[in-house]
C-alpha cells in the first residue's frame, strides 16, 4: 500500500510522461464530459455524446485507521473502442501510431509524420486533478474547444483562435477490455 500512496503522489507533483495503458479523451465541459473522436485525417472533435464512467473504477484504499480518508478515484473506465491513445515518454500517439501535436493554427490533431511546422509534438503527461486524471501538455491542463460550424461539433486547441471557443479540459478515460 505505501507503493501505491508514494506513486500516486508522485503523480500529482510531477505527472506521468508515460501511461502503461490504452485510453481514450473526452472534453470536460463544466460536470459534463464529453467522449472525443478522431477522424480520417487526424482531427479531434466532441460533439454531444457524453461519457459514463463504469461502474468499478480503479481506486486505492488508505491504509487503516485513517479518519476522514476517502477512496480516490484513479481513472474513469470506459468501454473499449477500437479508437485508443497510449502515452510514452512525453509523446502522445493515437491506435495508427500517429503523433499527438499542436500544429501551426494551434489545433490538437495526430499526424503520421508529424507536421515540421508543429508548434508541440512532445511535453504530453497524465495529471491528478480534483480525482480525475487530466492531459497535460508542458505543465498545463488547459485547453479550448471552438466550435466549428452549426453541427454541433468542437474541435479542440491548446489556445482561444476566437469567441466561439471556451475553455476545457482533457480528461483521460481507461478504456476496459
Amino acid at each position: 500500500m505505501i507503493c501505491l500512496v508514494l506513486f500516486y503522489t508522485i503523480v500529482l507533483v510531477s505527472g506521468l510522461a508515460s501511461a502503461p495503458i490504452r485510453f481514450s479523451l473526452g472534453a470536460q465541459v463544466g460536470y459534463t464530459t464529453y467522449k472525443v473522436f478522431e477522424i480520417g485525417d487526424g482531427q479531434l472533435f466532441h460533439g454531444n455524446a457524453t461519457v459514463e464512467c463504469l461502474m468499478g473504477n480503479s481506486s486505492y484504499m488508505a491504509p487503516e485507521p485513517c479518519g476522514k480518508c476517502k477512496v480516490t478515484p484513479v481513472y474513469c473506465k470506459v468501454g473499449k473502442s477500437p479508437q485508443y491513445f497510449v502515452l510514452g515518454d512525453g509523446v502522445l500517439y493515437d491506435q495508427r501510431g500517429a503523433i499527438g501535436e499542436i500544429v501551426a493554427n494551434h489545433q490538437f490533431q495526430f499526424d503520421l509524420p508529424s507536421q515540421s511546422s508543429a508548434l508541440f509534438n512532445k511535453g504530453w503527461s497524465v495529471v491528478s486533478s480534483n480525482g480525475k486524471r487530466l492531459l497535460s501538455l508542458n505543465g498545463s491542463t488547459r485547453f479550448w474547444h471552438c466550435q466549428a460550424g452549426t453541427n454541433g461539433l468542437y474541435k479542440l486547441y491548446d489556445a482561444s483562435i476566437g469567441g466561439q471557443c471556451s475553455p476545457v479540459y482533457i480528461v483521460v478515460l481507461q478504456q476496459v477490455w
